[in-house]
């Protein structure tokens, strides 16, 4: 599993950088994260890239 690409429950999801908000990220619900333990990071303390990024589904 790479922190930028991965599969999660047969969907594709790749990393986007943002500026530390939620908004937009697939695992977000407005009522905190819910990636589970299969998701990488997406906080920038604990990427090898250092990036505040969030996940959305990939377009085929």
């Amino acid at each position: 599993m790479s922190e930028n690409e991965f599969n999660v429950d047969g969907k594709d999801f790749i990393a986007v950088p943002c500026d530390g908000k939620c908004y937009g990220c697939y695992f977000d619900y407005g009522v905190g994260c819910h990636a589970g333990s299969d998701v990488p990071n997406c906080n920038r303390e604990n990427r090898v890239d250092g990036k505040f990024v969030i996940f959305v589904e990939k377009q085929q």
